[in-house]
């Protein structure tokens, strides 16, 4: 097994409202992707989803006030039953400690590819901490949220090199946009469509092309 994601971080918030942050749909929706579907019933399936892609986890721990622990199903390469916790613990001067812990990750996942993804679980969580202090929902929108997660999660960095344009069309004209240009104003996540593109590396088709039309 490779070497889990870990962050920790003190919260001036209460146990019970980290508690809810994770483990309800209105707390993963404030701080995530605001496409999040979830409920605090163990057994559950969660999905969370970043414009087309989208992640399932199962929710395997639920323990009021301390502990939410996920496994993650066969949607995002190599995350297939990976573990995601959550650990809440009383910290000093009356603040909330969270340690995240994403684990069990194949031994065959680059030290690359885990990095690109502990850096953007640090990013989430650091939204957790915002929301959970001032109460503020501030999530990651999925039209915002889908590049830094494609990069990340949904295909390798090599793969990223090579699949690198979308598709916008509009009713007056179309063109070939880079990722890393801006999109702003230009349509909404509702719109975008995801479409399988054939990693040269490992040969399955990753989820490489995100085109929009509108």
């Amino acid at each position: 097994m490779a070497a889990p994601l870990v962050h920790q971080v003190n919260v001036k918030a209460t146990p019970d409202q980290i508690y809810e942050a994770v483990s309800t749909v209105k707390g993963l929706a404030a701080f995530w992707t605001s496409q999040s579907q979830a409920e605090p019933r163990v057994g559950s399936i969660a999905t969370f989803g970043f414009g087309g892609p989208s992640q399932r986890m199962r929710v395997d721990e639920l323990k009021p006030a301390k502990r939410v622990k996920w496994t993650a199903l066969a949607d995002f390469p190599n995350w297939d039953g990976t573990t995601v916790t959550w650990d809440i613990s009383p910290a000093e001067n009356g603040e909330t400690g969270v340690l995240f812990r994403h684990a069990d990750w194949p031994a065959s996942v680059s030290q690359d590819d885990l990095g690109s993804i502990n850096y953007t679980w640090a990013l989430i969580v650091e939204r957790l901490k915002q929301y959970a202090e001032s109460g503020k929902p501030n999530p990651s929108s999925p039209w915002r949220h889908a590049r830094a997660f494609a990069r990340a999660v949904i295909f390798p960095a090599e793969c990223w090199r090579r699949s690198q344009t979308r598709t916008w069309a509009s009713s007056s004209r179309s063109r070939s946009m880079s990722l890393g240009r801006s999109t702003r104003g230009r349509s909404s996540p509702e719109s975008w469509s995801v479409a399988p593109t054939r990693c040269r590396r490992t040969g399955p088709p990753y989820r490489a092309c995100l085109t929009t039309t509108s």
